[in-house]
């Protein structure tokens, strides 16, 4: 999510093509030397939490990686996320870290933002490799928002995955009731893939409640 405000700051070319870095990271969707335009590498990004596409974005965007970091830790102090801190834009680094309340503020800020709030809303999409001439489709990694995990959840606004091997699995999300409250949900930490949708599914149903 920081990434992604950071990335809007430069006014992006979203017809404009970029070719998939080559960095070894963890990616089930994406290939080096693949070429998508901004609008792809987004959507994968934000939808199918792919690492490899939030990495080509920020070098797309004409900033050198350090300078990118650096202004994703700067953006974080400016909202007054006071335990943040950026190692790397993919947040796959140990280094990286982050409150609860931390991710609640950026939670709030992203979801101020229209197009950041519209793609955590898209439930799959579909890539084509004109390289590799194959189609992809990805599921978005958010559970609460497929439906796979069942809630009484009459509004939900969007959320966001996370996890590292230090962090455990995460997520963020905003729900609303049918009398106008909202909701933030942060869940650090959790021991499972879907127990991170089911603590935060069980916490806003009780508020609400």
């Amino acid at each position: 999510l920081m990434g992604a405000l950071v990335i809007l700051e430069k006014h992006p070319n979203w017809g404009a093509v970029a070719t998939v870095v080559s960095d070894n990271i963890e990616d089930t969707h994406m290939y080096a030397g693949d070429t998508y335009t901004l609008e792809d590498l987004w959507n994968s990004a934000l939808i199918g939490s792919s690492n490899k596409a939030i990495l080509t974005l920020s070098d797309a965007v004409g900033w050198p990686r350090e300078a990118f970091i650096e202004r994703m830790n700067e953006k974080a102090r400016e909202l007054g996320m006071a335990d943040a801190v950026f190692a790397d834009a993919t947040g796959l680094s140990e280094d990286d870290q982050a409150s609860a309340s931390d991710v609640a503020i950026l939670l709030n800020e992203a979801l101020g933002n229209e197009r950041i709030a519209k793609t955590l809303l898209i439930k799959e999409y579909n890539l084509y490799s004109k390289e590799r001439k194959k189609k992809h489709h990805m599921w978005s990694t958010d559970w609460i928002l497929l439906g796979w995990i069942p809630n009484k959840l009459p509004e939900f606004f969007g959320g966001k995955t996370g996890y590292t091997v230090a962090a455990g699995y995460n997520f963020t999300m905003r729900t609303g009731d049918d009398k106008g409250h909202l909701v933030d949900v942060v869940i650090l930490g959790a021991q499972s893939h879907e127990a991170r949708f089911t603590e935060a599914k069980d916490i806003a149903e009780w508020v609400f409640d």
